[in-house]
Order: structure tokens, then sequence, then C-alpha cells
């Protein structure tokens, strides 16, 4: 009875026009001594009443005829696909006082002496579960109850003792066994079964947790640490320091470590002179501040958290690019190639700095993968020039792209220490608000995230990946490709599938990667909020909340 019919009302009350944050239940033993002249069987105010006799067409009973649900068409009877009228039967006299008695108080206080899940499980099932389908009969009293509307109320009040029971001593938190199902022998329930709702609802629970991709549309680290943690209660397993002012522009902030006449003209880049050598060395590439800012955000995180402002299971996230995504996004083609060693030098610096200052067990780090995503696109489809970005050269300099950028990321990954967390947000980009290059599905990204685990192997685990999802990809097409994702046991998929001013979108493309993703998966958006209005961004959060559960 709990785990699954618990779901299902968790699941539908998460669709839009749902209250999100509670959930509805009859508490019978206020009506206990005349239960079917409950409020709650109300024409006006309630659910409508018994089934009219005159109408004879019901199954157990009779057509419901009064109420929001009069003359409702319902398809089933059991297993059964058998159009008919939502039906009631009231049970009456010796019989309705009989069943009656199974949900007077003092019935119910007694379900409270069990000691562990299972007894309070089989009291439930002795005692209260079986009295409401009696009494009402008609379609509740068939597996396939769900249609009667009450049925929600009814197992609302089931999952209220249950939490009830629960907090007695919150030990039973996670207290549950019993048959795996009806008929099991051998195998026991366990908390890591998947739940299967046989169409009804997806297989799988909501999403848990919510990843921050990286910046956020707010005027200091602090401002973005106390935000977060209060917008997303128990859904955070790293927080960034929302990459502030100027480094809202990803990889741009970086430009002015180069030397200019080396710059995109895009960006401001002059032409270089006829008398200037090319000649560069380290000295010509200024320090990457990463680090600096990394250590001065987490001096900031740790006060926060001596005031009860932070969690302290909440890592603190640092988020940086690839030196190949720094040097393709701000440098002309022609200087990559001598550049590109030297920055990566000032990089690596920039990185031990952070992993020695921050304590490995309180440091996330997420790469940013954004050019890299996007010269395997080019490669990929041939490309040499993105439509919103005319005039520019983004192809790699490099051949293999692909095993490139892996042997670039592997020497990244062989300076950061197996504790700190990794993870890697595979981006196309955020121009104008539009992605760089388009996907066409998330079968690229698939393959490089595979790619990039292999790599790994097991030195960093868990890890988490986040994948972009566009507004207008509700279709399963899109999603198809996660069907390869290979995964770790513990390792983590967020997908970035929360758009502003979107709560319905959003639950529609949970439920197209859920047809396809039979495992559990966070949500995020699809890049990061640094170039999002503010005032956009407490939508955004609130929908991030609503639509996932606490990861603790």
């Amino acid at each position: 009875m709990f785990g699954s019919n618990s779901q299902v009302i968790v699941n539908y009350s998460r669709l839009p026009g749902f209250d999100t944050e509670n959930e509805s239940y009859w508490d019978w033993t206020l009506d206990w001594e005349d239960l079917t002249s409950a409020p709650i069987w109300s024409s006006r105010l309630g659910f409508g009443g018994n089934g009219n006799a005159s109408d004879k067409f019901g199954f157990r009973g009779f057509c419901v005829t009064d109420g929001p649900f009069a003359y409702l068409n319902v398809s089933f009877i059991g297993v059964m696909e058998k159009p008919h009228c939502l039906s009631r039967g009231f049970l009456a006299g010796d019989a309705l006082a009989s069943w009656s008695q199974r949900i007077r108080p003092t019935a119910i206080a007694t379900l409270f002496e069990s000691q562990d899940y299972v007894n309070f499980s089989l009291a439930i099932e002795r005692g209260p579960h079986p009295t409401i389908p009696h009494v009402v009969h008609g379609d509740f009293s068939v597996p396939t109850a769900l249609q009667d509307p009450v049925w929600y109320l009814v197992h609302g009040e089931y999952d209220k003792l249950w939490w009830e029971w629960q907090e007695v001593n919150r030990k039973r938190l996670e207290d549950y066994g019993g048959r795996f199902m009806d008929g099991a022998v051998e195998k026991t329930a366990s908390l890591d079964d998947q739940l299967q709702f046989g169409g009804l609802s997806p297989d799988l629970p909501p999403p848990a947790g919510v990843l921050l991709v990286g910046s956020v549309p707010l005027a200091s680290a602090e401002a973005v640490f106390i935000k977060a943690c209060s917008a997303l209660p128990q859904r955070l397993q790293a927080i960034p320091d929302g990459e502030t002012g100027t480094r809202s522009r990803y990889v741009g902030w970086q430009r002015d470590g180069f030397p200019k006449e080396t710059i995109r003209f895009l960006w401001g880049g002059t032409q270089q002179s006829s008398s200037t050598s090319a000649q560069y060395t380290l000295e010509s590439i200024g320090p990457t501040r990463y680090d600096d800012v990394a250590i001065q955000s987490y001096e900031k995180l740790i006060k926060l958290r001596d005031q009860n402002l932070v969690p302290r299971d909440v890592r603190f996230q640092v988020s940086l690019p690839s030196p190949f995504s720094v040097i393709q996004g701000n440098i002309r083609p022609e200087f990559q190639m001598s550049l590109e060693p030297l920055y990566e030098q000032r990089f690596k610096e920039s990185l031990l700095q952070i992993v020695s200052k921050v304590p490995n067990e309180d440091l996330a780090i997420q790469w940013d993968l954004c050019f890299d995503v996007i010269s395997l696109e080019f490669d990929r489809r041939g490309m040499t020039e993105a439509p919103q970005l005319p005039g520019e050269q983004w192809k790699a300099q490099f051949f293999p792209v692909k095993q490139g950028i892996l042997d670039r990321l592997v020497k990244l990954f062989d300076l950061v220490p197996p504790a700190v967390s990794m993870g890697f947000h595979l981006c196309y980009g955020d121009f104008r608000h539009r992605h760089i290059v388009e996907p066409v599905d998330l079968s690229l990204l698939v393959d490089l995230a595979n790619s990039i685990f292999n790599s790994i192997g097991k030195r960093h685990n868990p890890v988490w990946v986040h994948m972009p999802v566009p507004k207008d990809r509700k279709d399963e097409a899109y999603f198809a490709p996660l069907r390869d994702l290979r995964l770790g046991e513990y390792d983590r998929l967020y997908l970035g599938l929360v758009h502003a001013n979107d709560e319905l979108g959003t639950q529609e493309r949970i439920l197209a990667a859920q047809s396809i993703y039979k495992r559990a998966f966070g949500v995020a958006t699809e890049c990061g909020l640094g170039r999002t209005p503010e005032e956009e961004l407490d939508d955004i959060l609130e929908i991030c909340k609503t639509v996932t559960e606490p990861t603790v």
C-alpha cells in the first residue's frame, strides 16, 4: 500500500494546478460515526455522493449523478478496459456500523503501538485500509479505485498516518520491509526497489536535487549563498559563488590577461603590428585569478556556515572552464597553438592553489566545457562558422578533435585529489540567450560523457554530469541517447530542463526524459544564470524546488 500508491499521489500532485507543497487527506476519524453523510460527499463543496439508484448502469453500485464528477466516464474495471460511469454503492445499517468501528479514534490510536514498519503496515491493512472500499463500494472496490477522485484523499490519510508513526521515532524514516510484491516468497522489499506504476505514472520517482550551474545574477557571493540555500532546502550537494560581477561573462573576463593583438576581433582585438614579434612567453600571460576569487569566496561561505545560513554538508563548488575553452573563446586561430600551453601553465598554477587552500572534502570542481562541446559539434557537422557569431573561425586547430580534448582534460584531472568531487557542465553556449550551436539531440554529449568517465576511471567517484535541454525539446527523440549513458552506481545526471516562467513545460520535459532514462536524475537550468534577468531568478528557483525531491 505504501510506496507505489504514495508515489502516485506525489507524482500527480506535481502536475500544474495542484498544490505542490501540501498533500490533501480525509481524516475519517472525524466522520466515523456516520461515514456516508460526511461533508466529503457534499454535491456543492465535496466530491458528490452515493450512486443514484435510478441510474442502473454503474458497477457494483450506481452512477454518481451529483457534484463535480457527475456522470464521469472511467475506463477500467480492474485490468479490463470496460468504460462505464463513476460508481458508488454506500453500505448501510449494521454492515456500515461494523466497518466503521475500524476507523474510530481509539482503533487508529492502536496503530502507533507497532514498533516496526512491517507490523505497522499489517495493522493498517487489517484495520483502516479495507474500510473505505467496503463502505463506498462501486469503483472503490477494485484495484482501479484511483478512478474515484476520493481515492487520493483516502491514501493521503494513510500517508499522514505513516508520517505520524515515523515522527514518534525518527529512525523509522528508513524502516521499510515486507514482501517485495504480492506472492513473493524469498525476496523482501527494500528502499532500493524501483517502484512500478503500470503506466499510470512514471516508474521513477520525481527528480531529486538541483544543480546551480555557476553564475547567478546577484551582487555578491554572500547573496548567492544565502539565496540558494534558503530557496532550495536540502536540494544542493554543492553551491557556487555565483560568478558575480565581471565573471558572469564566462571566459570573457580572462581576455585582459592576453596580448590584445591576439584577441578575437569580435571581442575588440587589434591587428598585430608588422614590427611586433610573434614570440610569446609565460610572462606574456597574466595570472588567471581563478584561485584568488575561489579562496575569497570560500572564506565567505565559512562565515555564513558559522551563522547556520549554509548547511555543513553542502560543498563549495568552483566552476572552471577548460583552458582550451578560454583559448578557443577568446583567441584568434593563428595564435591559439602558441598561447594555449602558456595559458595552461597559468591555469594549472591556479588549480593547484585551489586544491591546496580549500579542504578537499569540502570542495567540488565543475568543469564548464562550452567550446569543447562546440568544437566537437563543428567537427561532427563539418562547420566552421556559427550563425550567431559570424566572421569568426570556431573550428579546433588540432585533430582528432575528440582525442585532443580528452588528452587536455586528463592532464587537469590528474591534478585534482580524489577527495574532491568533480562534475561536468556540457554546454552549447549562451550568446544573447541562444546556443552558439543548437543540439540535434543528446548523442554528442552522451558520447563525450562516457569518454570522460572512462578517462577518469575510479579516481573520482562519484561524479556528476550536466546536459542542457532546449525549451522546445519535449520529444523522446532528444533524450533517446541517454539509453547509452554509462554512469557509475553513485554518479548523478543533471538535466538542464528548467526554463523561466514555464513550470508546465518543465514538467513535460521531465516526463519525456523519464520515458527514456530510468534512473533518478536532478534538474538545473540549461546554462549559468548570470545573463538571466534578476526578476526571473525567483521563478526559476521556485520551479526547481517544486519539481524535485530533497536529496537528503
